[in-house]
């Protein structure tokens, strides 16, 4: 019989079509730690954005009035 199955077609170019217990485990882990990193990256410029917004606010309040501003 000339027809091929759809799973043997999709499977021959699949990255996984040795599921390996192994092989699950360390994608798992590859894709936990890209959303770690993810959110570890977002965390630090959210905190960051914080110190530069006070240092920006602190600036702002430390100078005196001047004329000028309000025209």
């Amino acid at each position: 019989m000339a027809y091929k199955s759809m799973k043997e077609g999709i499977e021959a170019i699949s990255s996984f079509n040795r599921r390996a217990p192994m092989v699950e485990f360390q994608v798992f882990v590859h894709i936990s730690m890209e959303y770690l990193f993810t959110f570890w990256t977002c965390y630090m410029l959210y905190k960051e954005y914080g110190r530069v917004a006070s240092m920006r606010l602190n600036f702002l309040a430390s100078q005196g009035r001047r004329v000028e501003q309000f025209t």
